[in-house]
């Protein structure tokens, strides 16, 4: 069975060489966008931590330091 290479066959491989560019063309494009945005979002996300930890931490230094002059002030004063 031979098939003739009609103006049809030829528009269908066209259209299957340019699908595939498109596709290949659309999934890289996905994956730059996406994918580096998780990336981007770990990162954030760890210096986010980070941050909150210090504010913390420098919330209790400010309390201890607080209640030290309190101490300080109030042995001072008997």
């Amino acid at each position: 069975m031979q098939v003739k290479f009609t103006m049809e066959l030829i528009y269908l491989l066209i259209g299957i060489m340019v699908g595939l560019i498109l596709g290949i063309n659309l999934s890289m494009l996905y994956s730059r966008v996406f994918g580096a945005r998780t990336g981007a979002e770990k990162k954030l996300r760890l210096q986010i931590r980070d941050l909150e930890m210090r504010i913390r931490n420098k919330d209790r230094y400010i309390k201890e330091a607080i209640k030290a002059a309190k101490r300080e002030g109030a042995d001072s004063g008997q």
